[in-house]
């Protein structure tokens, strides 16, 4: 059963209630036993309908129902009843006793579809909370009750009758637009609330324990052994929907007043609504484009707001951990569940999470991000409370800012290739923010600050000269002209998206977080640990952590110092560093990797076994023939990289791919093979190749000469003076050089006789900054142990 189906349930419970109010129409009095003197003609046509009547609601509860039927139904119902209490009467005086209108009905009308004991005693209590009285007999007085509300239960079942194929996900024929699916939880929020006017149920003691009893034996009722689909799995769904209302309404939820029950009923089917909105259109992120992201954003924002004013959180003040847990666990456990068709999971980066790591995972962002609680106090955690909101709301409203900034993009531009960097610019520098963020997102001054902040950051991004560009395959475009060239409304959503990632990596985890991220804003390398440490078992579980590496957070630093756009060797992180580590992190090392392995299952036969992340092992002999074949197509968001390897006879191209193994190559993995993790450090490792030619690449050569290997010898100075012991700059500087065109430490020997002959060494090319890489990663090795 897929994920969406059983979100779908959450709500099922509230449809079905709606049709139990159309059981007890005829479920009060279906109870009957015959009583001396009898009266009533048996053969009388006005209660021969009502033998058709569990086939009607079979029809209508799947949609298949034509509004004449549902009239017709519910007329015969009311006219039965009428006609029932006039000519019968039962052992009290006036009042019918549960087991004698059961008996009644079983011998007389519902051969097929009797209703059971267990059943009428669950009718009988939704009749008590509708309509008062006894849960034991039925008033002639609460029938006549009954048949009024009949009337207002018909006019709203007709009402609903277009939208229940919608609303019961029952068969629908192509895709459901998100407007229909509102129009569907419109209609029947008034219906069901007209409903609740009309009956005494605001102020019953109706259980949620009760209302399971009863939807099962209706369940059992409109099945009459036929094995119903919408009912077959009901016993599966209970929990899921137990703890979906727990969530919302808390464990022991104590309703009182019309107003209570009103509330509690609208947030129900505001959830609803996200459910079938997930399920119709936006279970998949493929194919994103303006719509669909309004629509997510839109989505976001309804969640929010569903929590916000849910009655546990109004009453509480919070919502408890342990209620979020069991949410957890009971999705989790379906979601497990193998998919219908394997071959186009579209979720299956959900199956793959474990109740475990997101219960973990959920836990650090409330008090890490959303608190901005640097501590590991997970213990006076309470659970998610309104403050939690308030900042995921604010969060949020600073992505929505700067995508309502894009959106507002000239379309016949952006749909015509895009603008270039300055347009960006001149389009940013008029856009009226002021009036976005106080008008429309909040009005609050403090929030207002926060997000006007972060508007001062996305216009320091738009700003440099080395633009963030991701192209419509999800890979980082690094070329020296991308100032020159065009950024698409697609690149730059997914630019928001890093920085908004971003940005929540920096409010949990770095220093000087107040006010504009850059410059001030910074991450140490303990940090990033941290953030490894945190998210170490989901980020396992989405296979984008390799748990045979361990905390990967200092690497990731010295990564992100020495070889990103904006990176400069010291001993923190700014926000541009982070934002382009973030980047080539998603980009390079989880999309260009997986697209590439995914080429290489279909180009060549993989070797026995396969990787921690389900991927093939690949032959490394093979594997180094097809890369080279398909080099362009695997990295055309490296134009400088491809033009070189083109260049490279079949000698130096085994040079290369030896160094680029050395640099990729695990200890954990065997030498003939290639797998996943292989494939990823070797991705990335040729993005931050082709970062360091481009930035330090003066004179356009595709190549480093020896003053321009000096510029940039301070980016790796810091780290050059912990591996070898050496303070003197000079030293340094000239070490630094020695092992770019040497390949190895030098020791003062070395330099000295490389200051004979520097000057007429050839320029560096992209083979020997690879080997760079080798080398710097022996020497990490080699300070760790």
């Amino acid at each position: 059963m897929r994920f969406s189906e059983y979100l779908k349930t959450l709500f099922r419970s509230t449809v079905n209630l709606f049709l139990a109010l159309t059981m007890a129409g005829c479920g009060g009095f279906l109870e009957g036993k015959k009583s001396e003197p009898e009266v009533l003609e048996f053969s009388n046509k006005k209660m021969q309908c009502l033998q058709d009547l569990p086939t009607q609601l079979k029809k209508y509860s799947v949609g298949e129902a034509k509004n004449a039927d549902v009239i017709k139904a519910f007329d015969c119902m009311k006219v039965s009843l009428k006609y029932f209490t006039e000519r019968t009467h039962g052992a009290r005086e006036n009042m019918y006793a549960t087991e004698e209108m059961r008996r009644f009905f079983g011998k007389y009308f519902l051969k097929e579809n009797n209703v059971s004991p267990e059943f009428s005693v669950e009718l009988m209590k939704i009749k008590k909370a509708l309509l008062g009285g006894s849960g034991s007999y039925l008033s002639k007085d609460e029938i006549y009750k009954l048949i009024d509300i009949l009337e207002v239960v018909k006019v709203e079942a007709v009402a609903v009758n277009p939208y229940v194929k919608v609303l019961l996900t029952q068969n629908v024929q192509g895709s459901v637009d998100l407007e229909t699916v509102s129009s569907a939880t419109a209609q029947l929020n008034i219906s069901l609330q007209k409903l609740l006017v009309q009956t005494q149920i605001s102020q019953s003691n109706y259980s949620f324990e009760d209302a399971k009893k009863a939807l099962a034996g209706f369940a059992d009722f409109v099945n009459a052994g036929a094995g119903f689909v919408p009912y077959q799995r009901y016993s599966e769904w209970v929990p899921l929907i137990e703890a979906a209302k727990n969530i919302l309404m808390g464990r022991k939820a104590e309703l009182t007043g019309l107003p209570q029950w009103s509330e509690a009923l609208e947030t129900v089917v505001d959830l609803y609504e996200l459910v079938l909105k997930y399920h119709y259109q936006l279970h998949s992120f493929k194919d994103l484009n303006r719509s669909k992201v309004r629509e997510l954003g839109q989505f976001a924002q309804q969640i929010i707001r569903v929590l916000k004013q849910s009655p546990q959180m109004k009453n509480r003040g919070y919502i408890p951990l342990d209620d979020i847990d069991d949410l957890i666990i009971e999705a989790a456990h379906r979601w497990s569940q193998p998919p219908h068709d394997p071959e186009n999971d579209s979720r299956k980066w959900l199956r793959s999470l474990s109740a475990e790591s997101l219960k973990e995972a959920y836990r650090v962002f409330l008090l890490r991000i959303l608190e901005r609680n640097h501590s590991d106090d997970y213990l006076n955690l309470q659970g998610l409370g309104e403050k939690h909101l308030r900042s995921l709301y604010r969060e949020f409203s600073v992505w929505r800012v700067q995508q309502s900034f894009i959106d507002a993009l000239p379309v016949s531009r952006m749909d015509a290739g895009g603008l270039t960097q300055l347009e960006l610019l001149d389009h940013y520098k008029s856009f009226n923010q002021t009036e976005k963020i106080a008008k429309i997102l909040t009005s609050d001054p403090f929030d207002q600050e926060i997000i006007y902040d972060a508007w001062k950051d996305f216009g320091v991004v738009l700003e440099q000269q080395m633009a963030l560009q991701i192209d419509s395959k999800s890979q980082l475009q690094v070329d020296s002209s991308l100032s020159k060239h065009k950024q698409s409304w697609q690149s730059l959503s997914y630019m928001n998206l890093m920085r908004s990632l971003t940005r929540l990596l920096f409010l949990g985890y770095g220093q000087s977080t107040k006010g504009p991220l850059n410059p001030n804003g910074h991450l140490a390398e303990s940090s990033l640990a941290d953030w490894y440490s945190d998210f170490y078992k989901m980020g396992v579980d989405l296979k984008a952590f390799d748990e045979r590496s361990g905390n990967s957070g200092n690497r990731s630093f010295l990564e992100a110092n020495f070889f990103t756009f904006s990176g400069d060797g010291d001993n923190k992180l700014s926000y541009l560093e982070t934002l382009h580590f973030v980047s080539s992190l998603f980009t390079a090392g989880l999309s260009s990797s997986s697209g590439l392995i995914n080429d290489m299952k279909k180009e060549m036969v993989p070797s026995s076994g396969v990787d921690p992340f389900g991927n093939p092992n690949f032959d490394k002999v093979k594997f180094k023939v097809q890369l080279k074949k398909k080099f362009a197509e695997y990295f055309q968001n490296l134009p400088g990289m491809v033009q070189y390897v083109k260049s490279l006879d079949e000698t130096k191209w085994d040079q290369f791919y030896t160094f680029l193994d050395e640099a990729s190559k695990q200890d954990f993995v065997a030498n003939n093979i290639v797998e996943t993790s292989n494939i990823r450090t070797m991705v990335t490792i040729l993005h931050y190749i082709e970062n360091m030619i481009i930035i330090f690449d003066r004179d356009g050569t595709q190549a480093l000469s020896l003053e321009e290997v000096y510029s940039a010898s301070p980016r790796f100075t810091p780290f050059f003076e912990k591996i070898t012991g050496h303070t003197q700059k000079t030293i340094l500087k000239e070490g630094f050089a020695y092992l770019v065109f040497k390949g190895k430490i030098p020791g003062l020997f070395d330099l000295g006789k490389f200051q004979l002959e520097k000057h007429r060494l050839p320029e560096a090319q992209r083979m020997e900054i690879l080997r760079l890489f080798g080398t710097l990663k022996d020497q990490l090795n080699t300070k760790k142990k």
